[in-house]
């Protein structure tokens, strides 16, 4: 009798053993699991900044072509917005209207987004936006949109 009572605690030691091994491997599923949700929102929020330029690279390259009375090669940078909702604007502020609130946007959805437009050949432009990885403030990205007027 006293044989079976030795067991009895040696069978009680293996299996605490055990469930001891099985939360460590558990709590390092979920470990690794939380780890994947992280990148996951990571990659996830990566992917609506990268759709969020191309957007608005769209969106200029739509509000050039509606207003091709103007040629853009002389706007880079504007820093007041022309008043073209209360009268008639010419070509000229239309185009300085745009990319005011073109590059506004870029800042209000990018982080330190910035964009930039060139000439590239008498009807071809190219529309460059970029914004910081804040994640990985050395690396910054970048949306590259080529058309023709």
């Amino acid at each position: 009798m006293s044989q079976l009572k030795t067991d009895r605690r040696g069978l009680r030691a293996f299996s605490l053993i055990e469930v001891l091994i099985a939360l460590l491997v558990l709590s390092t599923g979920l470990l690794a699991l939380a780890n994947l949700q992280i990148k996951s929102l990571q990659t996830s929020h990566q992917a609506y900044l990268l759709t969020q330029a191309t957007l608005q690279a769209h969106d200029m390259a739509e509000r050039m072509k509606s207003n091709t009375a103007y040629s853009y090669k002389n706007i880079s940078n504007v820093s007041s917005k022309p008043d073209c909702h209360l009268r008639s604007c010419f070509p000229e502020e239309i185009a300085q209207y745009d990319i005011y609130e073109w590059q506004q946007n870029i800042k209000s959805l990018l982080p330190e987004g910035t964009g930039t437009i060139t000439k590239s050949t008498a009807n071809s432009f190219s529309i460059k936006i970029n914004w910081l990885n804040k994640a990985d403030p050395q690396n910054s990205h970048s949306v590259q949109l080529e058309f023709d007027l």
